[in-house]
Protein backbone atom coordinates (compact mmCIF):
# COMPACT_ATOMS: atom_id res chain seq x y z
CA UNK A 1 0.00 0.00 0.00
CA UNK A 2 2.92 2.08 0.71
CA UNK A 3 4.14 2.14 -2.72
CA UNK A 4 1.21 3.46 -4.39
CA UNK A 5 1.70 7.06 -2.62
CA UNK A 6 5.38 7.16 -3.41
CA UNK A 7 6.00 10.16 -5.41
CA UNK A 8 7.66 9.31 -7.87
CA UNK A 9 4.87 6.71 -9.43
CA UNK A 10 2.25 9.60 -8.30
CA UNK A 11 4.35 11.92 -11.06
CA UNK A 12 4.48 9.24 -13.63
CA UNK A 13 1.19 8.38 -13.66
CA UNK A 14 -0.16 11.86 -13.24
CA UNK A 15 2.38 12.94 -16.37
CA UNK A 16 0.61 10.29 -18.55
CA UNK A 17 -2.63 11.00 -18.10
CA UNK A 18 -2.00 14.69 -18.40
CA UNK A 19 -0.50 13.77 -22.19
CA UNK A 20 -3.57 11.62 -23.12
CA UNK A 21 -5.85 14.19 -21.88
CA UNK A 22 -3.91 16.80 -24.17
CA UNK A 23 -3.83 14.21 -26.80
CA UNK A 24 -7.74 14.47 -26.66
CA UNK A 25 -7.67 11.03 -25.35
CA UNK A 26 -9.58 9.49 -22.21
CA UNK A 27 -7.10 8.23 -19.45
CA UNK A 28 -8.87 5.77 -18.18
CA UNK A 29 -7.22 3.26 -16.22
CA UNK A 30 -3.66 4.67 -16.29
CA UNK A 31 -2.96 3.80 -12.76
CA UNK A 32 -4.00 0.06 -13.01
CA UNK A 33 -1.89 -0.73 -16.17
CA UNK A 34 1.17 0.97 -14.19
CA UNK A 35 0.54 -0.86 -11.35
CA UNK A 36 -0.13 -4.21 -12.85
CA UNK A 37 3.06 -4.06 -14.87
CA UNK A 38 4.79 -2.95 -11.79
CA UNK A 39 3.62 -5.16 -10.27
CA UNK A 40 4.18 -8.41 -13.15
CA UNK A 41 7.86 -7.21 -13.39
CA UNK A 42 8.70 -7.74 -9.53
CA UNK A 43 6.40 -11.51 -10.32
CA UNK A 44 7.87 -12.41 -13.50
CA UNK A 45 11.35 -11.62 -11.41
CA UNK A 46 10.36 -14.06 -8.84
CA UNK A 47 9.41 -16.95 -11.16
CA UNK A 48 12.52 -16.62 -12.83
CA UNK A 49 14.56 -16.72 -9.47
CA UNK A 50 12.68 -19.83 -9.03
CA UNK A 51 13.38 -21.94 -12.07
CA UNK A 52 16.99 -20.22 -12.27
CA UNK A 53 18.94 -19.97 -9.19
CA UNK A 54 19.39 -22.92 -7.46
CA UNK A 55 23.16 -22.44 -5.96
CA UNK A 56 23.48 -18.61 -7.04
CA UNK A 57 21.95 -15.32 -5.85
CA UNK A 58 23.10 -12.36 -8.30
CA UNK A 59 22.51 -9.09 -6.18
CA UNK A 60 24.39 -7.05 -8.12
CA UNK A 61 22.01 -7.90 -11.17
CA UNK A 62 19.08 -6.85 -9.31
CA UNK A 63 20.48 -3.98 -7.95
CA UNK A 64 21.22 -2.83 -11.95
CA UNK A 65 17.80 -3.76 -13.18
CA UNK A 66 16.38 -0.95 -11.44
CA UNK A 67 15.21 -2.20 -8.23
CA UNK A 68 16.55 0.58 -5.50
CA UNK A 69 14.11 0.16 -3.09
CA UNK A 70 14.88 -2.18 0.30
CA UNK A 71 10.85 -3.66 0.07
CA UNK A 72 11.80 -5.16 -3.45
CA UNK A 73 15.23 -6.26 -2.53
CA UNK A 74 13.75 -7.78 0.34
CA UNK A 75 11.24 -9.76 -1.26
CA UNK A 76 13.49 -10.74 -3.69
CA UNK A 77 16.22 -12.11 -1.68
CA UNK A 78 13.23 -13.97 0.35
CA UNK A 79 12.53 -15.53 -2.97
CA UNK A 80 15.25 -16.74 -3.42
CA UNK A 81 16.52 -17.64 -0.03
CA UNK A 82 13.58 -20.01 -0.53
CA UNK A 83 14.67 -21.67 -3.77
CA UNK A 84 18.01 -22.51 -2.30
CA UNK A 85 16.64 -24.26 0.58
CA UNK A 86 14.17 -26.33 -0.99
CA UNK A 87 10.63 -25.00 -1.15
CA UNK A 88 8.36 -25.82 -4.38
CA UNK A 89 8.05 -22.95 -6.65
CA UNK A 90 4.17 -22.84 -5.43
CA UNK A 91 5.58 -22.06 -1.86
CA UNK A 92 7.63 -19.39 -2.76
CA UNK A 93 5.66 -17.43 -5.37
CA UNK A 94 3.28 -17.40 -2.47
Amino acid sequence: MRRAFDADHIAAIDNTTRKLVNEGKRPLSVGFFFSLGYSSVVFALAVLLNFGIRGLYPIGFLFGLGFNTAAEVALLVLAGTAVVGGLPFYATLS
